[in-house]
């Protein structure tokens, strides 16, 4: 006689209750947390400190000083991936991303083709200087 099959029910994974609504989507826990992140990222990035950089040329240490415009440049720059990263979170939480899924493995052969091209440009640049 065949031993019999375990007929127990595993817990099924059920679709996480814990969502807010934000600017009119419906945000998941672990988008919210990575938000967050974002947001006290930008603080930091914004916060008035200079600091040390080397100076390759000169073979000195210099002060790079504080330039609001300049880091929040930079924030806006950010603005884009970040927000593309806290969809991405709550699509994976939301579950229903197939399209998404598609657009970020397109984005992901189009940046590798293009590091592929660049190096093998850089690759074949001319040389500058004469090998010794």
């Amino acid at each position: 006689m065949a031993p019999k099959a375990n007929t127990t029910n595993a817990p099924s994974l059920k679709l996480p209750q814990n969502s807010q609504e934000f600017v009119g989507m419906k945000m998941y826990m672990p988008a919210i947390i990575a938000l967050v992140a974002y947001i006290i990222m930008g603080i930091v990035i914004l916060l008035p400190f200079e600091y040390p950089v080397y100076n390759e040329r000169t073979d000195t240490m210099y002060v790079l000083k504080y330039n609001f415009g300049q880091r929040l440049v930079i924030l806006l720059l950010m603005t884009i991936p970040i927000a593309l990263s806290v969809y991405t979170i709550n699509c994976m939480m939301a579950g229903s991303c197939l399209v998404w899924s598609y657009i970020i493995s397109i984005a992901t052969v189009l940046w590798i083709t293009m590091f592929v091209l660049s190096a093998i440009i850089y690759t074949f640049a001319p040389r500058t200087e004469d090998p010794k």
